[in-house]
């Protein structure tokens, strides 16, 4: 029912939205083979679960300035730092207000990276009709009290993509990425 609300075909359920942060950034990097140091573009405004997953991943967090409109990062200042490094724009829309989600995601794909979604403070946010998070490889969302809905606790990662669902099922559920049944390719 979730993943409906969010237009996603898939979702798992985890402890907080920081631990779906953590959990969809390590199974993003193994799914699709990032190394150590590969970079993440990312806001200098934002919440610290935004941020720390990518450290705690091994990945490199490639600060975008903000624009003071809306307190999220400038998206025109995005490509000039683009190296052969980055592989995905983690965006995390500041109180739910939306970048332009046409411009980001033709610059995403573009530059075959991907377009994460830390929508913990987002859920019911669309851009031109749509969900932000229809934008995404995967978006991540959190029930603690002072967001939309809660749980008392909790936090959700959902995906149109199976296979990255399922690895980050197995991190969550196991702490490695073996998704596999009866046996395992770590």
């Amino acid at each position: 029912a979730f993943s409906k609300t969010v237009g996603l075909k898939h979702s798992l359920m985890v402890n907080s939205g920081s631990s779906a942060n953590l959990v969809l950034l390590a199974a993003a990097k193994k799914l699709f083979e990032w190394d150590d140091n590969d970079e993440i573009i990312v806001s200098v405004v934002g919440f610290p679960t935004t941020v720390a997953p990518i450290l705690q991943n091994n990945l490199k967090a490639s600060f975008i300035d903000i624009e003071m409109n809306s307190l999220n990062f400038d998206i025109t200042k995005i490509e000039e730092k683009i190296t052969s490094k980055t592989k995905a724009v983690f965006l995390s829309p500041v109180l739910g207000n939306p970048v332009d989600m046409d411009f980001l995601k033709e610059l995403c794909d573009w530059h075959k990276i991907k377009l994460l979604l830390d929508g913990c403070d987002s859920l019911g946010t669309e851009w031109d009709g749509v969900p932000l998070s229809k934008y995404g490889t995967a978006s991540t969302c959190s029930f603690y009290p002072a967001h939309h809905i809660t749980t008392g606790e909790g936090g959700m990662v959902s995906s149109d993509n199976k296979e990255l669902i399922d690895m980050a099922r197995s991190i969550a559920w196991w702490g490695r990425a073996c998704y596999c049944v009866g046996s395992c390719n770590l």
